[in-house]
């Protein structure tokens, strides 16, 4: 018998002993089917590799472009109205973009293009970015214009659109900056797809005609600048339309009845805000890996010229439902 205090405990009893058996019977089986090691130096279980989602290089990259874009805008000292804006309209595309890849399940760190692991140390000094100019903010919207444009009729249908709108977007930057892009050579729309752009164009065409006799002076002349702009403009989509057009209508009914040069004003704004936010609505009639999407995209960035002229804001996405 043990002594009291030692510490000993009692001998277990027979029952404890066939449950502890019974217990290793059926537990290493088990642990055997399913390949569970436990050595000490075990390694660890990897996790599942994620998949990458549709565009999702695409998606990122412009993501971290736009917000490249918006930083640049931000560091132009004594910026114009028109390069402040810019920051801020690129922020929002940013913003959008990568809410498309949070909730399709890509991580912030794969956006960002950072490691999970890494870290800063407090010792190491971080110098404040270098200021930029108009210049720099130009050459960085037409960069992306040329990198992400040859790419465009890959993306797919469900992010086409706001690839293009963005791609559209620089591009009218880089001419609001004083600019030019160079446009690559493409095919034309097809027929289905320059038929109602060309109706919306002969429209507001019409519309200036309108304007140009309600108003007087430097505004007239602009007003008879822009309806010889968008006679152009109706006159290359003529061309693509072929057969398919339907006759030039005599007029079209106005949205409002203009009788003085504020009317006229307003009714200038209203049609070409109305034309750059349709300048996408062919897109989905668009053969695949056809090149007419950097056509589409020169034609939206040219209706957002000609709106400019008149007070139209530049919007983040243009021809697209996006604040």
């Amino acid at each position: 018998m043990a002594a009291e205090g030692t510490g000993c405990r009692p001998a277990p009893t027979r029952r404890v002993l066939l449950r502890t058996a019974v217990l290793a019977a059926v537990a290493g089986p088990l642990l055997a089917a399913c390949d569970i090691r436990l050595e000490d130096d075990a390694p660890p279980i990897p996790l599942l590799p994620r998949k990458s989602v549709p565009d999702e290089a695409v998606l990122v990259d412009l993501v971290q472009r736009t917000t490249a874009l918006a930083q640049a805008a931000g560091r132009v000292p004594k910026p114009t109205p028109s390069v402040a804006g810019l920051s801020s309209l690129h922020q929002t595309q940013a913003e959008v973009l990568r809410a498309r890849l949070t909730s399709a399940g890509v991580p912030n760190h794969v956006i960002d293009g950072t490691s999970t692991t890494s870290t800063t140390s407090p010792s190491v000094p971080v110098s404040a970015p270098p200021t930029a100019t108009a210049r720099d903010v130009a050459d960085a919207e037409s960069a992306l214009v040329t990198v992400v444009l040859p790419g465009l009729p890959a993306v797919t249908g469900a992010n086409r659109a706001v690839v293009a709108s963005v791609v559209a977007s620089c591009g009218a930057a880089v001419e609001l900056l004083g600019a030019t892009i160079s446009w690559p050579p493409a095919d034309p729309l097809p027929s289905e797809a320059a038929v109602p752009l060309l109706d919306a164009t002969r429209s507001a065409a019409y519309a200036f005609q309108v304007v140009a006799a309600q108003t007087g002076g430097n505004q007239r002349a602009v007003a008879v600048s822009t309806h010889t702009d968008l006679t152009a403009r109706a006159s290359e989509l003529l061309g693509m339309a072929g057969s398919s057009a339907p006759p030039d209508p005599l007029g079209y009914v106005l949205p409002f009845p203009v009788t003085a040069a504020d009317g006229a004003a307003r009714l200038a704004n209203q049609v070409l805000t109305t034309l750059v936010a349709g300048g996408l609505g062919p897109l989905a009639s668009l053969p695949d890996d056809s090149t007419a999407t950097t056509t589409l995209v020169r034609l939206l960035v040219g209706a957002q010229r000609l709106a400019r002229r008149w007070g139209v804001a530049p919007v983040p996405f243009p021809g697209q439902a996006y604040p």
